[in-house]
């Protein structure tokens, strides 16, 4: 890896989090299938594909005004469960990014 980073939560307080940077794809890849759902050092890991802005986001802590974050989260769910549509964009959105999850 070249790069790790700790997600942190309100107030700088770790969440229990890394997000990593590999020099390859194939680095990448090969720790996803690998080290996906296994023990690390005595501790249960999960793996997921995510993008370069949620480490960003993650690392800094959560953003400083949180009612505009939940806003915006309560907007995306409501398209989702209030249109067949939206919640297709969403899950396209999603599957664009890489992350490995619709959430």
């Amino acid at each position: 890896a070249s790069q790790v980073s700790l997600g942190r939560g309100k107030g700088g307080k770790l969440v229990g989090e890394a997000y990593v940077i590999f020099d390859s794809v194939g680095t990448a890849e090969r720790a996803l299938v690998e080290k996906d759902k296994k023990q690390m050092k005595g501790r249960y890991i999960e793996c997921y594909r995510s993008s370069l802005e949620e480490k960003t986001t993650a690392s800094e802590g959560f953003p400083q005004d949180v009612d505009d974050r939940d806003l915006l989260v309560a907007q995306v769910k409501n398209i989702q469960r209030t249109t067949s549509d939206g919640r297709e964009k969403w899950e396209q959105y999603c599957d664009a990014s890489r992350t490995g999850n619709r959430d």
